[in-house]
């Protein structure tokens, strides 16, 4: 069954290549949804797929990310939505 979470991050996040990599992870993957930075430093992520899928983008940012450090990564619950069919980056 399809779910989508909102993530906030925070640590060095940006300018080290977050977006990037997150899109790069999500092609493998198979998640859909956006990622975009914050005014504030932070970057925002949605992604919606499969629990599994979304656990190993999960996995991903918090393990596997290459440059960046994660201080903090908040996740909440949001509506799925049944067209989307990418995932890209935000300006």
């Amino acid at each position: 069954m399809m779910k989508r979470f909102q993530y906030l991050i925070s640590g060095r996040v940006q300018g080290v290549g977050f977006r990037w990599q997150t899109l790069q992870a999500t092609k493998a993957i198979g998640v859909t949804g956006f990622v975009k930075n914050l005014p504030s430093g932070q970057v925002l992520l949605e992604a919606q797929g499969e629990p599994e899928q979304i656990a190993a983008l999960k996995q991903f940012i918090l393990q596997d990310m290459s440059y960046a450090r994660i201080d903090s990564l908040t996740e909440e619950p949001r509506e799925v939505i049944p067209d989307e069919t990418i995932f890209q980056i935000l300006r």
